[in-house]
């Protein structure tokens, strides 16, 4: 028993010192454009309580701010410069002090914070974040966004961060270079009487344009509209297939990695045929129907590059057929494509 209560002072007395050797520090309240005062508030608290879970400080609470400048006679009402700031972080005793502001433009919600050395007065770092998503979102997980980011930037030598969290709805275009084949592909015999060589890969053009609706910052869906030029090579010709496709894809966000986000998405594609070309019209006297539909399943890999509010993407993608096509000499294949594509999202 004895060895015990000795284990709890000592805990308890390394748990005082530590949290005697924790800088202090002091958040006012936010400025706010476009939002409620309730709101404003409740989202200051919880960046409050976003800095006291990162265990680095001593955070002064906001009745117990209030309580101390009021009896230094402060204002601390309208109190949301960085010259403001220090002033009542040199009332408070704090060594440091948050200031920042929320703005709510349309659907767009903003949330700037800086961080001020009391004693010098310097602005040690600043960070933002951006959402076009509920005000529940915003408490909830763009609080501890930005609270991270500022707190690591105050730890990369005072570097300016600004975070980007993906907006709610987004729209773009994609454009690209498909390399297409046929795989699993037979001869056919009643138009094919020479040797059997295989079918091989073209290039096509492929484009369109897609929406994203984001559900999370980490998950969102993703329907397209492409032109798609398919194909393979058979007879030694090249037989292409121009595609109406459909994508509707799955998409998840990886990691961030310095302002670039990698992803990975899965789904399926339904496609129509508009038209196919190939240099043979026709074989021995006679020409084969494509089958109308195609529909399969689609992977990709994907960086996406924040800029502003905008994206800049890069992806390369695997499609894989599952219904069989006719094309030219052949027959019962399946359409494979590697797509390498770039795209821009606003």
């Amino acid at each position: 028993m004895k060895q015990i209560l000795a284990i709890l002072i000592i805990c308890l007395s390394v748990s005082q010192i530590y949290s005697q050797n924790k800088s202090t520090i002091a958040t006012l309240d936010l400025e706010a454009t476009g939002v409620s005062r309730i709101e404003t508030q409740a989202i200051g608290n919880r960046i409050r309580q976003e800095i006291y879970l990162s265990n680095q400080f001593t955070v002064v609470e906001r009745d117990e701010m209030e309580a101390i400048l009021k009896e230094q006679g402060f204002q601390l009402s309208g109190c949301t410069s960085s010259e403001c700031a220090v002033e009542a972080g040199k009332l408070l005793g704090v060594q440091y002090m948050i200031a920042g502001s929320l703005d709510k433009l349309g659907e767009l919600y903003t949330i700037h914070l800086r961080m001020i050395d009391v004693q010098s007065g310097e602005v040690l770092a600043m960070a933002g974040i951006d959402c076009e998503c509920p005000i529940e979102k915003v408490a909830v997980e763009l609080t501890k966004e930005v609270v991270r980011e500022l707190l690591a930037s105050k730890d990369e030598s005072s570097s300016i961060i600004i975070h980007y969290v993906e907006r709610r709805w987004r729209k773009g275009i994609r454009i690209g270079y498909n390399s297409a084949k046929i795989k699993n592909a037979q001869p056919n015999t009643t138009v094919l009487q020479h040797d059997w060589t295989g079918s091989g890969a073209i290039g096509g053009f492929c484009g369109g344009i897609f929406l994203l609706y984001g559900f999370s910052n980490r998950f969102a869906i993703q329907p397209e509209l492409l032109y798609s030029i398919k194909g393979g090579e058979s007879y030694g010709q090249p037989w292409q297939i121009h595609y109406i496709e459909i994508p509707l894809l799955f998409k998840f966000k990886l990691f961030d990695s310095n302002g670039v986000i990698p992803n990975f998405l899965l789904g399926g594609y339904g496609a129509i045929p508009v038209f196919s070309k190939q240099n043979i019209v026709e074989i021995n006297g006679s020409v084969l129907d494509i089958f109308p539909h195609d529909f399969g399943f689609i992977f990709v890999l994907s960086l996406d590059i924040p800029v502003d509010l905008s994206q800049l993407g890069f992806e390369i993608r695997y499609s894989s057929g599952v219904r069989d096509i006719n094309i030219g000499p052949i027959y019962g294949g399946k359409n494979q494509v590697f797509s390498f594509l770039s795209g821009y999202s606003f």
